[in-house]
């Protein structure tokens, strides 16, 4: 399986509106497509796209979801911005509750803020989550080290993960996707 961890594009200012309100602006939307545009010909899609229910996120996701041509997106509010690693954790056992599924070939991309989508690529990568066969579940197993990086705005990272272990496959800002 494979998580393809997205930060939203560049929003409005955080000035009147309340926090999930707040939308791309018009240069957050164009970066965008013109990045997802280049790099959909490099990496397959994902089959599923989770975002929060914040504007800017789901803004994100549905320019992806049409470049991409993926036909399902969901909106959890569990992935809002200030999201745990055990709500994440809840979001995916939604989603996972069949081995067949985690260690399947499944693609699901992720649209939310940081730091909790960072937080959630350390739990993967250090490998402290992992699938219970028995109780068909996602668990934390350990906390994560404390990784000081922060995905950027509109950067991509994809982790191969089996269950049990996390890969980083590949991770990208917006300036070099716009290289590829």
């Amino acid at each position: 399986m494979k998580f393809y961890l997205i930060r939203h594009g560049i929003a409005e200012k955080n000035n009147t509106k309340p926090d999930l309100e707040r939308e791309l602006t018009l240069k957050g939307i164009k970066k965008l497509r013109k990045i997802y545009k280049k790099i959909k010909k490099k990496i397959k899609n994902p089959d599923l796209l989770l975002c929060s229910n914040a504007k800017r996120s789901i803004e994100t996701g549905e320019l992806l979801s049409i470049l991409w041509k993926i036909p399902k997106i969901e909106s959890q509010e569990k992935l809002n911005p200030n999201s745990s690693i055990e709500d994440y954790v809840f979001v995916l056992n939604s989603y996972l509750n069949q081995k067949e599924l985690v260690l399947s070939n499944l693609r699901i991309g992720i649209v939310t803020h940081e730091p909790d989508l960072s937080h959630f690529a350390s739990y993967l990568i250090h490998h402290s989550l992992r699938y219970n066969l028995t109780d068909n579940l996602i668990e934390i197993t350990k906390p994560a080290p404390y990784i000081d990086f922060k995905i950027k705005k509109g950067a991509l990272m994809i982790i191969d993960w089996n269950g049990s272990k996390g890969k980083l496959e590949f991770y990208a800002t917006p300036k070099i996707l716009k290289e590829l």
